[in-house]
C-alpha cells in the first residue's frame, strides 16, 4: 500500500507550501518587536513562520492558532532552532475566553499575512478586537497585515498552468499547492483564491493521494474600516 501523509502532516505541509516560504515581512515584525517590552502574541501563527524568528531574537512569544497540529510543528521547529515558544489553541474571535488571563499580559499582538480576513465578516472582526483588548496590556500595540485588492486572474481551464505550484517538503512527502485563480469582482468584493493541492512521494514524485481543489476566501477590508 502506498503511504499517505497523516492529517496532521498534510495540514502542516500545505500550510508551509502556501504560507511559510513568505519572508518579505519578517524584518518588519522583528523591528516592531524591538520597540516594545514584554510578551508577544502571534495570532494565526501556523507553523511558526513569524514566532520562531521572534523567539530566536530573544522575545517572549506565544503562538496562537486554531490548528493544534500547526502549533505542535511550530514548537518543534523552535526547539530545533534553539529557541522556545509557548503555544495556545484559540479562536481569535473568543481569544480571551480561550486563553484566560495572561500574566504578564502581552504588550504586542501581531496578526500577519491575511489572517484577519479569514474571520468571516465585520461582526467577527469586532469580536476579535474586543477579545484582544481583554487579554492585552493596557497600552499594548496591535499590528495587522491586510490585502486591500488583488490583480484577478482565472487559469482554471488553462493547460499548462499559468503559475508553478508553491512547494513544501515535509515528512518524506512533497506538498504542491497550485494557484489556479484569484477572483475579485470589485475592491469591496470577497477575494476567492482557487488552489489545487497535490501530495507526491518526496523521492519518486508519484502522486500518493487524489488532488483536491480548494477555495480560500478573504473578506474585503479597507484601512478605515479596520481602524
Amino acid at each position: 500500500m502506498t503511504p499517505v501523509p497523516t492529517t496532521a502532516l498534510a495540514s502542516c505541509g500545505f500550510h508551509d507550501a502556501e504560507c511559510a516560504s513568505y519572508d518579505a515581512d519578517l524584518s518588519l515584525w522583528l523591528a516592531i518587536a524591538d520597540t516594545v517590552g514584554g510578551p508577544i502574541l502571534d495570532l494565526g501563527a501556523g507553523t511558526g513562520r513569524v514566532s520562531v524568528p521572534l523567539a530566536l531574537a530573544g522575545h517572549d512569544v506565544r503562538a496562537v492558532d486554531l490548528d493544534g497540529d500547526l502549533l505542535d510543528e511550530a514548537a518543534r521547529r523552535a526547539e530545533e532552532a534553539g529557541a522556545t515558544i509557548s503555544t495556545s489553541v484559540a479562536d481569535l474571535r473568543t481569544l480571551d475566553a480561550d486563553l484566560g488571563p495572561l500574566d504578564p499580559a502581552p504588550s504586542l499582538l501581531l496578526i500577519p499575512m491575511q489572517t484577519i480576513q479569514l474571520l468571516g465578516g465585520s461582526d467577527a472582526r469586532r469580536a476579535m478586537f474586543a477579545a484582544a483588548a481583554r487579554v492585552a496590556a493596557p497600552v499594548a500595540e496591535l499590528v495587522i497585515s491586510v490585502v486591500l485588492e488583488v490583480e484577478s486572474f482565472d487559469g482554471r481551464e488553462t493547460f499548462p498552468p499559468l503559475l508553478p505550484p508553491d512547494l513544501a517538503f515535509l515528512g518524506g512527502f512533497r506538498f504542491e499547492s497550485m494557484p489556479r485563480a484569484v477572483l475579485q469582482d470589485t475592491r469591496t468584493s470577497p477575494i476567492d483564491m482557487h488552489r489545487r493541492r497535490i501530495v507526491r512521494d518526496g523521492l519518486e514524485g508519484a502522486i500518493v493521494s487524489m488532488p483536491e481543489d480548494v477555495v480560500i476566501t478573504l473578506d474585503p477590508v479597507d484601512v478605515a474600516g479596520v481602524q
